[in-house]
Parts: structure tokens; sequence; C-alpha cells
């Protein structure tokens, strides 16, 4: 009996427990192949597979040190081919390997604050020639003359990126002696170079005593993406962070990033070891590929490089103990709703760190002890929320975001340590992990599949002929999906498709000239594919080495604070000059193919360098024009229009479109620094109000003086009329807001601010307060291109005194009592809703005409109305159009309207050259008496059209339902059997014309 009792408690208990945990799941791994490689030259940080239209990559360093790309193609063949000879013996020079949306093969190896290598392939998918490009960056080479731990990574839209940690000193500085920062640079398809993230502006000391200043030299400047000059605080690791950084893409694309800083200076001091001395784990994250950076709460991280006293600390070690603390690496993963989870082993504590964003609570929880303890490696999460960690020889997964995992071991009887190479975009894209597998020198690829797991990305389309292929008269091109009732966008313009921007892709493209084609793959629910890209070249006729002569004669036309006109003396060339590339202080800015551009969004009152080089249809390009040195005006403030009202709550939202402008006169007073006080502004206007954003930086806000003026506090100048007068009129106004008080005061004239609101809101570092001022204040009625008078100030209070003003225009703390020393404000173009036309209607006359009729409130507006006639609500085609007058309804006599259904609609195009659809109306007709037949309706194969034996001459056409002519075929008399099982699925019209030119149309569904 008391077995009978123990053996049902011990099955209950089993139930419970395997209900609390992820469900049990079928597992099957396969090894794909096996090469001999380096087992010593296998690190973590390094991405080593990549999957590219069927094919494996694989980088690795034979026994030899050769550094190897191995292939294995759609049907199993492998082929390989060296790299690079002689690779140093060391783990940190591990390879990494990566593939652009072009598809070409990108290579960085043999690193590890040495020279760099890079190579890329000459051809798309292809392993056997490769180009080395190293750090030469103007033909293509990547940043950084020596870097370590350095990765390529892809975003979910297949951007190529490239991580590292970088050497930023000289070469004598010492080996890590305070000389590394955290490096992202991003691959640009279109121009073939590589773009660098972060910022020049960072300055600490090498170990030699030497101040390294963004970069120190011409040659060496990198821009950080983050860094610390504290460090671990002792000589010899005073700069040692970053070391692996991690970046991982959510299913949104959004870029999330972790890394550790080393700040314990007794352990890495006394103990020589840097590795496990890091005490910060830091995260930020970055919504457009890594320009800019913000914390987990949506804040911006308003100054690069990151550090740890400005970004995110997700958690920290004691700093001042002579004990192991963090390794130095650090891993994401995210939770079914795509918060994010950070990671971090403890050597200090002997467990895996683990950190789980709570939307809840906004903070960081710590879930370390609902994931098992030990070293999990790469954590990843698919796009349906289940998380797979490759730990040692299985893999782990959860579906509960982490509260509960199991455990797989590996289809194969060998148990060796897994390497942590991942291909990530391979598990997006077919919900399959492929990994590497190392046992002595034997490194296996191996690709394991779980049932719960399913693709939530679609994988990119395959355009064919790819990037590189050359025509010489035209070239058809065909777009296929990879997955089943996938559907494609393309684009031939140079934009990125996207589920509203591109053609949808039906059939062949036929090009002429060497083009650039971008498509995208999509179905309902998934994530949008990576963009495919492929240029496709005209073979030019000869061969064209000479560049075109040197632009000259730079020359300013117009500047304002925001905007600069140049132009110059084109450049010639034996076979035509195909454009300029415009450089400014020294880096890449646009292209342009006249010889003037517009310079905007320039910052006011900042000095810029131009250069210019001119190129060719064979890209040979000219040297470096002359420079242009020009300074933006500061005094002119550009509001721009904005169509939607900010929203009155102290946060900066997407109407703030405009310029930034800073106070940087201290007209009175002492301001010590920026901290003491800086005040960025930002302006807009509508219709109704002007609106201003002061973002103010102060360290000290004090409003405990009984007179205003000498309180914390910002003020705004307005003159109405622009008249410069030097004394104050009824048109001239002082808007005054001093810290805590509750209302805004104009203090001029103690004039009626009827309508003004304001809302102040406290920061870290200061306070932001945002304006609305009703134009009826000051009488203005806004125009286009309106000017008055403008000035801001801002006021600072410290220690129980008043200690000075910064302003934007003027040297002079008089503004109060002289408005001609206010600057001035010009109004962008005001944009008005245009008219909508209304009574739209369409009317049977009889059984040959149709009477449409509609009205617009301001025919003024207007340039023409197009009235259009479709046989379906896509298939349109115009049949008269009306001269608008001052009138505001207008008729049209469709008198040709004699078939059994039409529909209409009318195009405005007004004369700002916008246009406009009304809606679709149908109009049927009963008493049509249709005499042609199609039959089937619905049919895969084949139609039959009947005609009667009295209709001679009759042809037939046939549409699909976006308005493509896909037939057209003359008609005998009674039966005509047509063919259309090689036409895609879906609806088509079959027009037949007899000899009177009447038509007649039928509806048709191909399945």
């Amino acid at each position: 009996m008391k077995k009978i009792v123990y053996t049902v408690f011990l099955c209950l208990f089993t139930i419970l427990i395997c209900k609390s945990q992820t469900p049990l799941e079928t597992v099957n791994s396969i090894e794909n192949f096996s090469v001999n490689g380096n087992a010593n030259l296998t690190m973590d940080f390094q991405t080593a597979i990549v999957s590219y239209q069927g094919s494996i990559f694989y980088a690795y360093v034979d026994a030899s040190l050769n550094a190897i790309i191995a292939k294995q193609d759609p049907s199993g063949t492998i082929t390989t081919t060296i790299i690079r000879s002689q690779i140093e013996d060391d783990p940190h020079r591990s390879p990494s390997i990566g593939i652009d949306q072009e598809g070409y093969i990108h290579w960085a190896g043999n690193m590890h604050n040495t020279e760099m290598s890079y190579y890329k392939s000459l051809k798309p998918g292809d392993i056997s020639s490769f180009n080395r490009l190293d750090s030469d960056t103007l033909n293509g080479g990547m940043f950084g003359r020596s870097m370590s731990y350095g990765r390529f990574i892809v975003s979910r839209k297949g951007t190529l990126m490239f991580l590292s940690r970088q050497r930023v000193g000289i070469i004598n500085d010492g080996w890590i002696g305070g000389i590394q920062c955290g490096h992202i640079q991003v691959y640009n398809t279109e121009t073939k170079q590589w773009v660098e993230r972060g910022d020049l502006n960072y300055s600490f000391k090498a170990n030699n005593g030497q101040t390294i200043t963004g970069g120190m030299s011409a040659d060496r400047k990198i821009k950080a993406v983050f860094w610390d000059n504290s460090g671990a605080g002792a000589i010899n690791f005073n700069g040692y962070q970053g070391y692996k950084v991690r970046v991982v893409f959510d299913k949104n694309n959004r870029m999330h990033m972790a890394w550790t800083v080393a700040k314990n200076p007794v352990y890495s001091r006394v103990n020589n070891d840097v590795a496990n001395a890091h005490t910060h784990l830091m995260y930020a994250f970055s919504d457009d590929e890594g320009l800019s950076w913000k914390k987990a709460d949506g804040s911006t991280i308003q100054k690069l490089p990151i550090t740890t006293a400005t970004g995110e600390l997700v958690y920290q070690e004691d700093t001042a103990t002579d004990a192991r603390r963090m390794f130095n690496g650090g891993y994401i993963t995210f939770t079914s709703d795509n918060r994010p989870v950070v990671m971090a082993f403890s050597s200090s504590q002997d467990k895996m760190m683990v950190f789980e964003r709570s939307s809840l609570q906004n903070s960081w929880l710590d879930v370390s002890n609902g994931w098992a303890n030990g070293w999990p490696g790469e954590a990843l999460t698919d796009d349906n929320g289940w998380i797979t960690i490759l730990q040692v020889n299985r893999h782990k997964r959860s579906s509960d975001n982490g509260s509960s995992f199991r455990q797989y071991e590996k289809a194969s009887n060998n148990r060796s340590n897994d390497g942590q190479s991942i291909d990530y975009q391979y598990y997006y894209e077919t919900g399959q992990f492929r990994n590497h597998t190392i046992i002595g020198n034997v490194q296996t690829v191996r690709t394991t599949s779980f049932q719960n797991s399913l693709p939530g990305q679609v994988q990119p389309p395959v355009i064919t002929p790819g990037s590189g292929n050359v025509f010489s008269d035209s070239v058809e091109v065909q777009i296929n999906n990879v997955n089943f009732g996938a559907q494609i966008r393309y684009t031939t313009d140079g934009s990125e498709p996207s589920l509203t921007n591109g053609i949808l892709f039906s059939n062949t493209i036929k090009i002429f000239k060497t083009t650039t084609i971008k498509a995208i793959s999509f179905i309902a629910g998934k994530v949008i594919s990576r963009i495919a890209i492929a240029k496709i070249v005209k073979e030019l006729p000869s061969v064209d080495t000479q560049p075109p002569t040197v632009p000259s004669n730079l020359k300013l036309n117009t500047i304002t604070s925001t905007s600069a006109n140049i132009e110059w003396l084109a450049s010639t060339d034996n076979q035509g000059v195909k454009g300029y590339e415009v450089f400014i202080n020294g880096e890449y800015f646009t292209t342009t193919t006249t010889n003037s551009i517009n310079l905007n969004s320039l910052v006011s009152y900042t000095t810029y360098s131009l250069q210019l080089l001119a190129f060719d249809s064979q890209n040979n390009r000219s040297t470096k024009s002359a420079t242009l040195v020009i300074q933006t005006d500061r005094n002119k403030v550009e509001l721009p229009f904005t169509t939607t009202q900010p929203v009155l709550d102290g946060i900066k939202d997407q109407s703030w479109n405009g310029a930034i402008y800073s106070l940087s006169k201290v007209n009175t007073g002492t301001v010590r620094n920026g901290k003491d006080l800086s005040v960025n502004i930002s302006y807009t206007y509508d219709i109704n109000n002007l609106y201003a954003y002061y973002e103010v930086i102060d360290d000290s806000i004090e409003a405990n003086s009984t007179n205003w003026w000498e309180n914390d506090g910002i003020e705004l100048y307005i003159d109405a009329t622009n008249r410069k007068g030097t004394t104050y009129l009824s048109t001239d106004y002082q808007i005054v807001y001093t810290f805590n008080e509750l209302n805004l005061r104009e203090a001029s004239r103690n004039a009626a601010l009827t309508g003004a609101q304001f809302k102040k809101v406290n920061t870290a570092e200061g306070y932001n307060v945002e304006l609305v001022l009703p134009w009826s204040i000051f009488k203005i009625t806004p125009t286009s291109n309106f000017e008055f008078g403008l000035e801001a100030m801002a006021i600072d209070r410290d220690s129980n005194k008043w200690n000075g003003k910064k302003s934007f225009n003027n040297n002079i703390d008089n503004s109060w009592s002289n408005p001609s020393t206010f600057g001035n404000a010009i109004l962008g173009t005001l944009i008005l809703p245009p008219s909508e036309v209304f009574k739209f209607s369409a009317n049977r006359i009889n059984n040959s005409s149709v009477s449409i009729e509609f009205g617009i409130e301001n025919p003024s507006e207007v340039k023409e109305f197009i009235l259009e006639r479709g046989i379906s609500e896509q298939l349109f085609q115009s049949i008269g159009n009306i001269i608008p007058f001052k009138n505001i309804t207008y008729t049209y006599v469709d008198n040709t309207a004699d078939q059994e259904f039409y529909f209409y609609r009318i195009k405005v195009v007004y004369k700002n050259g916008n246009s406009k659809y009304t809606k679709v109306i149908k109009i049927t007709n009963s008493n049509v008496n249709t005499l042609s037949k199609v039959l089937p309706t619905v049919t895969k194969s084949s139609i039959q059209i009947i005609i009667p034996s009295s209709i001679t001459n009759a042809k037939c056409d046939i549409y699909n339902e976006i308005g493509k002519h896909c037939l057209s075929m003359k008609l005998s008399a009674l039966s005509n059997l047509v063919d259309i099982s090689r036409f895609s699925a879906g609806i088509y019209f079959i027009a037949i014309t007899d000899s009177d030119n009447k038509r007649t149309i039928h509806r048709v569904i191909k399945l």
C-alpha cells in the first residue's frame, strides 16, 4: 500500500513540475559539413557562419595558420579558398565574415591591436577571388588601423555592420594604456564604402602621459560610440572597456547594445588581470541603426561617446575589492513581447546575472535565479518568443521568458564545447539554429531544428541577374520569392522598398541602362525581409581611364543660419562628367549631378569647409578641389510650419522638426561652463500659434530673489513689425518665465498674454520649457516668409545671487529696453490643406449616357479636374477634363457609357503640383443585351469566348486587375478557345470589341 501511495505522489509531483516548465518538443540536429581547423583560433566574439541563397559560408583558420572560407552550395558541394596565410596563432585573431545586401562576402581577421586585415569578394556569393582593402577607406577599406574582437552583424533590414574595440592612440602608447573605444561602422552599398557611427569628441591620457583627443592624428581619427577614460583606474588598465560588445536587432529593427567596463583598480593592479575586473554592465538602444542612442526608458543620450556617467547602468559590482568581478562580455536576448534581457557572468557570484526590462516598472529586474546558473553562451529569441541558449554540449529552450528551460542534448553522440558563432539571420528566417562545434581540430557546421521554432522573418527575394552582371543592349530581370505565398515590392529609383513604397512585382523587368534594383518580400503577420540589392551594369563601348578636371571657382551664392547655396565652374571629361561628390569638413556628405547644391540642416553660426571632386561613368575621379570656407548666419531664425500642433507636455515630440539654436553669448555676468548654464531652443509655428521649446542645462536652480529678473528663467523678445526701434512700442514684447512662477509675464509693458500657455518640466540636468503663444497677442497674421524681430535669453542664479545671462544675438543685456538689438525670424512656407471634392455622384440618363456631378469649395486652388472611367476598380482611363471657373459645382455627361457596368472617379490636380483622387462610384446598365459570352468564369487553364455569327472583325484584349495588358487576339465567329494557363492567379478582364467599336467586358478568375 505504501508503495502505491508513493507512486501516485511521484506521478502527481512530476505532472506539476512539467506543467510549470517549458513544454517538451522534438529536436533534430544535422551535420552540414566538417573541416580541419585550428582549435585555438575560435572565440565567442566573432561571426564565422553566414548563409546566402542556399549556400553556407564558414570562416576558419587551419593548422598551418591559413585563413580560409569554406562554401557548401545548395547541392552539397564544398569548396575552399585561402584568404590570407600566416595568421598569428592567437585566439584573438579569429576571423569574422558577413554578407551585404548585394551578396558580396566580407572577411576581417588577424586583428588585435595590430594592423587589421579586411577583404571583400569580387563577385556576390563567390569565394574564388577577393580584393584586399584593409584600412584604405577611400577605396572601400575599413576604419581603424588596429582593432580587437571584431565581428560582422546584419540588421533586420540587411544593413551590414562591423563592431570592434578600436585603438585610437599611436603604436608606442603601450598595449592597452587607455587607448580603446567602442566602435561601429556601417557598409554603404551605394558608395561601396564604410561609414562610422559615433563621435570624435573625446579626450584621455595614455600611459606615456600624452593626451589623446579625437583620435590623436589624421590617420588615427576613430569615432567612438562609447568609452570611459577612468577605466579600471590603474595604469595599463585605465581605459579597458567594451571588450566584447554585443549588438542585437529585435524584430522591429531596433538596435540593442550591451558592454562591460573595467573599473576595479585593486584587482587589476594586484593580479595584472583586467579580463575579470569588469564592474559596470551598460546598455543602450538605437532606432536608426546606430546614429543616435537612447536609454531603456526612451530618453536620448545627448552626447557621444557614451560613458558610465552618461549611459545606462544595468548592474554594478564592487569597484574597490581585490577580487574577481564580472567577466568581459555581455549578452542580449528578448522576451516574447520584445523587451530586452541583458546578461553578464559574475565571477564573484559564480553565476550568470540576468536582467529583464520591465515595462510596468520601467526598470531592470534581476531574474538571475530564474535562469539556470552557468555560462550560457549566446542567447537568441526568435520572432515567436522562444529563447534558445547554446550551452556547452546542449541547447536550452524557454517559452516563458526564461522562467523555465528545457535542455536538449545534441543529436551527435560526440560531446564537445560548442563554438559561439551563430548565424542570426538564418535563425530568424528559417527557425533553425546554425552554429559550429569543435572536437579537437575538427570543426563542424551544424543545423538544429526545434519543433516550436517557426520563421518570423521572411527571407529576402532573389534578383536574377545579380549585382556585377554586365549586359550590352538590354536584359530581363526576374525577382523570385524564397517563401511560399510571399509578395515582392521593388524600386529602381534608389529609394528603399517597403509595404507602401515601390512597385508590386508581377512580371519580368526589362532594363536598358545601368540599374540598381532593391527588393523586399513580405507576408502578412511576419517581419518584412531584408532588402536584396542588385546593381546590373550596362557595358560601355570602350574603357575610359581619364578622370574629369578638378572642379574650380567654388562660390557662395546665399547663406542663412541653417542653409547655403554653393556653385562652381563645371568640370570637363572626355566621356562626360557624371556627377560631383561633396565633402564637408573632410568627410563625404552627398553627391550631385549639377554644378550647384543647396546645403540644408546646417547649424547656425558654424564654420564649414567644403571640397568637391568630379567623377565620370567609369568612376574615374578627379582630385579634390580647393577648399571653400563658409560660416552660417546666426541672427536669423527660421521657423518651419507644422501640420501637427505640438502636445503641450514639456516633452519634445515630432512636431519640432526645425533647426536647433544655441544661446552661446554671455552678455552680462559670468557663466562658468556648460553645466552652469547652456540652452538650446527650437521653434515652429502653425496658422494659430508661435511655439518655442527651451532645453536648459543648469546645475543649480534657484528662485529665492524678490526680483524676478534675478531668478533662474528664460526670456523671449518679439518685435512684431520688425521695425528695430530703440525704444519699446505696443508692437514690442518681453515675455518671461522665471522658475517656479505659475504664469508667463510680459515684462516691458505688462501687456496681456491672452491664450498664452507654457509647460515646465524638470530634468536630471536642468529643466525644459515649452511655450504656446497665439499670433493674436502680437496682432500678426502668419504668412510664408513673414519676418519679425526675435531674441532669446536665459537667466542664471547660483549661491543666492544673480550670476549672469546668455543670449542668442545681443552681446549686451539691454534687449529689455532696446528692440533694435533683436535678431530676425522668418516663417517657413505655410501649408493649408487643399479643398476637398464634395457631392460627387453619377447617375445613368439612358442606355448610353451617364451624368457626373461634383463640387469643390475653393476652385481657385485647382488646376484641372480629370474624369476617369474604368472597367474595374483598378483599370481606369481618362474620358475628359474640366478647367475650374468661379462656380463651385460642375456637371459632365459621358455619352459613350453603353456597357453593363462602369466605374468612375475624379483626379483633382492642384496648382501646387499635388493631386488627389475621389472615391470610386460604380454605375450599372440593366438594359444592356450582352450577346458575347465567356465561359467558364473561374478556370485554371482556358476560357471559351462565344460571339454571334452576325459579328465580324471582332477582337479580344485581356487585362489583369491592375490594368496591365496581357493578351490581344482576333476572334472568329461563334467559339474561340483561349489558353490562359501561363497567367498568374488573379482577376482578369476580357474586353470584346466588335466592328462598330462597341465593347463588352467580362470578368474571369484565374486559379
